[in-house]
């Protein structure tokens, strides 16, 4: 079972439109109890972007195309930081 944590629900919130809050929730679940993300969602994309972390050191971001400005800025997408 996966408990949801105020800060979860928060980042749920600011990171999430209505439409898709669920299946943040649901993904989010998912990798506390598994320790990784469900098959065919943003599993091959994390992990590449942890393979460019761990050689680089550098920010990673994964976003849509649309967004990318947005991402850069710290304002969209998904990153993973130091």
């Amino acid at each position: 079972m996966a408990r949801m944590t105020q800060g979860d629900l928060n980042r749920i919130g600011q990171c999430r439109r209505q439409h898709n809050k669920l299946g943040f929730g649901y993904q989010l679940s998912y990798v506390k109890m598994m320790n990784r993300f469900p098959a065919g969602s943003m599993g091959p994309k994390v992990e590449a972007m942890m393979q460019f972390f761990k050689a680089t050191g550098n920010r990673g971001v994964i976003c849509q195309l649309a967004d990318v400005e947005k991402a850069i800025a710290g304002m969209a997408g998904t990153e993973i930081i130091k």
